[in-house]
């Protein structure tokens, strides 16, 4: 059996203050709210018989700072400098709890519950928090498309992260939003679009293929019969610089005029449409024949092929690939 009880704890005789009277709160360190059950002696240190818990009626001033009204449920503060010591003041120590409401600026004889205990600022350290004790739902709310990032004297911070196409990227001290520039850019479902004109020749890799210049934008292909008769875009003009062009053209059907009319293909840019081969070439070429030609497309004109059709029983088709590098 425990031998080491001394007495129940919520009437305790402590040391308080000159002058205070049954009924006064009281402070006890920073930590023990009380309230007077006896006078203080009046010799130091004054002891009194003081209450630790239950509810009492208190005088309260309505104030923080400037006039604000208590409600019920606030917290009620201590400053031993104050009259009455209790009061909205958030500067001094926690006391107990407003049980019922006061007038904005009032003072009035309230109940208040005292505190059951208090921690003061500092005295809940890292070290006390469990891993993985605090939740989403515990933190301070961010607006939507926020992230939590270090910020000046390295304070969290909430940095708007939702701006349509644009990405986070370091600088070396910070991390920001920003929109991509330059050759590429983004879009706000990650697709990437590169510039027109922005690959050139000296971007590709060693022994690239006819294929990867297709896909890089460099070149084009197109196929004709003996029934088109059409003026076809095979690769867009390039706005600003002329181009190295090489046409492969692979005859697909033999070219042969029977008793009607040969169809024609003629390849070239605007306003020149013979200007990499002329519609007579391929008057007598046998399937499976490759023709290669080689010219300069000028700046802001499209490399087109245009075609006529057979007449009567004439056959003729072929394949047409064009590559077209920038030469500046």
């Amino acid at each position: 059996m425990g031998t080491n009880f001394i007495q129940p704890g919520v009437d305790i005789k402590l040391a308080t203050g000159s002058g205070l009277s049954a009924n006064d709160p009281f402070l006890y360190g920073d930590f023990l709210p009380c309230v007077l059950m006896t006078d203080a002696e009046t010799a130091s240190p004054y002891y009194a018989v003081c209450r630790t818990s239950g509810v009492f009626d208190l005088s309260v001033k309505a104030n923080n700072g400037s006039a604000s009204a208590v409600a019920v449920g606030d917290q009620i503060f201590y400053t031993a400098e104050s009259t009455p010591k209790l009061d909205k003041v958030a500067t001094g120590k926690p006391f107990g709890v407003a049980l019922e409401a006061i007038g904005s600026g009032e003072t009035a004889t309230i109940q208040v519950r005292l505190n059951g205990f208090y921690f003061p600022d500092g005295a809940i350290a890292t070290d006390d928090l469990a891993d993985d004790a605090v939740t989403l739902a515990k933190l301070y709310a961010i607006a939507q498309g926020s992230i939590i990032v270090g910020g000046a004297d390295n304070a969290p911070t909430a940095l708007a992260a939702k701006t349509s196409g644009q990405i986070l990227i370091g600088d070396g001290t910070d991390l920001k939003s920003v929109a991509m520039s330059g050759d590429v850019t983004i879009g706000a479902t990650g697709a990437t679009t590169i510039g027109a004109g922005k690959v050139e020749s000296s971007m590709l890799a060693n022994g690239a293929g006819v294929a990867a210049l297709l896909t890089a934008g460099l070149g084009g292909s197109v196929s004709v019969t003996k029934t088109d008769a059409a003026t076809t875009t095979v690769i867009a003009a390039n706005a600003t610089k002329d181009r190295a062009c090489l046409v492969l053209v692979t005859v697909d059907e033999t070219y042969a005029i029977g008793t009607g009319t040969l169809p024609t293909v003629k390849i070239g840019e605007d306003d020149t449409i013979e200007k990499c081969m002329a519609g007579t070439v391929l008057d007598d070429e046998a399937a499976g024949t490759v023709l290669a030609f080689a010219f300069t497309n000028t700046a802001t004109k499209k490399i087109i092929v245009t075609t006529t059709a057979a007449v009567g029983d004439s056959t003729g088709g072929c394949s047409i690939t064009v590559l077209a590098i920038p030469t500046t």
